[in-house]
């Protein structure tokens, strides 16, 4: 069903109601994440899940204007491999 904001009269009585969406939002935000290896020049990396039901993960890099695809439990480094950690770790 599809809502729309336009009053429109017809000659018949509706009714309208609204639903919510089937799909639940993104409820994942952003993480900066940086590669731990020393033989990695990777600079910190943005990483976010975008599936709720698969380990689905894209990894943006701002300075280097690239972005990744990747799956698996933990986010990984695009260039070689190693598990990215929090720049930001929660205390």
């Amino acid at each position: 069903m599809y809502t729309t904001n336009l009053n429109v009269s017809l000659s018949e009585s509706t009714t309208v109601t609204k639903t919510k969406p089937n799909r639940k939002t993104n409820q994942h935000q952003p993480e900066q994440r940086f590669c731990p290896s020393t033989s990695c020049f990777t600079d910190e990396i943005s990483v976010q899940r975008i599936s709720p039901q698969a380990n689905v993960w894209v990894l943006t890099d701002p300075v280097e204007d690239q972005a990744w695809f990747t799956m698996g439990e933990a986010p990984t480094c695009p260039h070689c491999g190693a598990v990215l950690l929090a720049a930001n770790p929660s205390r």
